[in-house]
């Protein structure tokens, strides 16, 4: 493993050969694969697992517990969100390309995520084992990181 390289400075360093291979970000890998720059070695994340909780939102149980309505409104709006975003591809492309400010058909050709819609312990467990598995945390099991349903 690389270290000392900010994600902004991969790209030069690439470039510049001081690096033969990294993992990049959209929509820098896509711009530069079309550029003939790079080229895909591997889809990374699928060494993880094919589907898998890379980001999400966390509350404390007492904040929960004192905003009852306010974390299911929440909850129903980020699943309200997901579930129209992964219905409407082409819709968010547009969006994203307006909000970046990147040509359409560049934002089309990008891998894009599926947002998940339910939160499960077998989403959130495959990051980590990955993560016990080099000793970054304490082996542990993913159910005990999640609250009973409301």
């Amino acid at each position: 493993m690389v270290t000392g390289y900010a994600l902004a400075d991969i790209p030069g360093a690439l470039a510049s050969g001081k690096l033969d291979a990294a993992e990049l970000t959209e929509p820098d890998r896509e711009i530069r694969q079309q550029r003939g720059e790079v080229k895909l070695l591997a889809p990374t994340f699928n060494a993880i697992a094919p589907h898998f909780l890379i980001g999400g939102w966390v509350a404390r149980k007492g904040w929960v517990d004192a905003h009852p309505e306010a974390a299911r409104r929440f909850v129903a709006a980020i699943r309200e969100t997901a579930r129209w975003a992964n219905a409407h591809h082409a819709q968010t492309a547009a969006i994203v390309a307006r909000q970046l400010k990147l040509p359409l058909e560049l934002v089309r050709a990008m891998p894009r995520a599926t947002y998940g819609e339910v939160l499960t312990a077998a989403t959130i467990q495959p990051p980590l084992d990955v993560a016990a598995h080099y000793n970054i945390i304490a082996p542990m099991r993913a159910a005990v990181l999640i609250g009973p349903p409301r």
